[in-house]
């Protein structure tokens, strides 16, 4: 992973273990061993969750049910600063629920979009355990290919190593479970080709070729009607089942890790202040939608059937207009790299 965050590796340390240890529990059948599986699966993925909000915030892993109370600036504080993670002192702070964690780790990686019913499946089947002592021992596989499906995303995501998460004795494993999971996921890309096959059919029959075209012309240029909510910007490409124009939507991200690459423009020929900030943005995923014969593909469908689609390096991306008063806050937080300046800049 690029850049030093003690909180967010411990997570990931702690993740890698409990990961390995539900692998390694897939062969037993007895029901001990099934739910430490079941418990092992479901803290992997809450560990790996706040690992996500902890790169970008570590005060976050405490701040919800800590508000209102000193303690929780003094957890912001001490989260940002220690260059290691004091377990004791950890051991006695109140950490956010996952019901806050989750959607926030799905904001910061929006690929986990495509994977929530994983998620929900390992959460669920966590919860059964641990609260109810209920285990499905035929569910084992099922879990495992979720978990690993989540970690892939995740670990892609923090620019963690595969191998070194799981360890070079299951890395066979793993590569199968992704591997049956990839089949699955270019089934479900299948039927859903299918369907939308089915439903331009329906909308062609009774048309002549001339009305044909103007129908479905016009459902082209009106474009879809839903446009999931934050930054995305859409391109126009063939779609697969009924060879229209349908809509890619490029979901995006501000990208703040260049403080150097933000561009202040708009400046003030008698102030000489900038109006604006050029902010360049993170491709993080893609989906396909068509308003034509309403197909729509997630980013794993894509991935997995259509990967030339599913290429962000293909979509070029314009940085977004953004206030001054945002580049203030930037800039409020940002943290200068001191060994690039000479000793005699410090201060102090």
């Amino acid at each position: 992973m690029p850049s030093t965050n003690p909180l967010r590796d411990h997570l990931v340390v702690s993740a890698s273990q409990t990961a390995k240890s539900a692998l390694d529990l897939m062969p037993g059948d007895y029901l001990h061993e099934v739910t430490a599986l079941f418990l092992n699966a479901g803290m992997t993925v809450e560990f790996l969750l706040r690992a996500v909000v902890a790169e970008v915030s570590p005060a976050l892993l405490f701040v919800s049910r800590n508000l209102g109370e000193k303690r929780a600036a003094i957890a912001m504080i001490r989260a940002h600063r220690d260059a290691d993670v004091d377990k004791t002192w950890l051991l006695s702070q109140k950490s956010a629920e996952l019901g806050f964690i989750r959607p926030l780790a799905t904001e910061i990686a929006p690929a986990l979009a495509d994977f929530a019913d994983d998620v929900d499946e390992i959460i669920n089947r966590r919860n059964a355990v641990a609260h109810m002592y209920i285990a499905d021992v035929d569910a084992r596989r099922a879990t495992l290919t979720a978990l690993v499906r989540v970690a892939d995303v995740i670990l892609t995501h923090l620019g963690a190593r595969s191998e070194g998460f799981w360890g070079s004795e299951r890395r066979a494993l793993v590569e199968s479970l992704l591997a049956e999971s990839a089949d699955a996921t270019r089934a479900d890309a299948a039927l859903a080709i299918h369907a939308a096959r089915l439903h331009i059919e329906q909308v062609k029959s009774g048309l002549t070729p001339p009305e044909r075209e103007r129908v479905l012309a016009a459902l082209e240029e009106q474009g879809s009607a839903f446009f999931q909510p934050g930054a995305t910007e859409v391109f126009r490409e063939t779609c697969p089942a009924c060879e229209r124009q349908a809509e890619l939507l490029v979901r995006l991200v501000d990208d703040t890790s260049d403080f150097d690459a933000l561009e202040l423009i708009e400046w003030d020929d008698d102030d000489g202040v900038p109006g604006a900030v050029l902010i360049p943005q993170e491709k993080v995923a893609v989906q396909l939608q068509c308003p034509v014969c309403r197909l729509r593909l997630s980013y794993a469908e894509l991935q997995a059937e259509f990967p030339a689609l599913a290429a962000l390096d293909r979509y070029e991306v314009e940085p977004r207009r953004g206030s001054v008063s945002e580049y203030e806050d930037m800039l409020a937080t940002h943290e200068p790299d001191w060994d690039s300046y000479p000793h005699g800049n410090h201060v102090g």
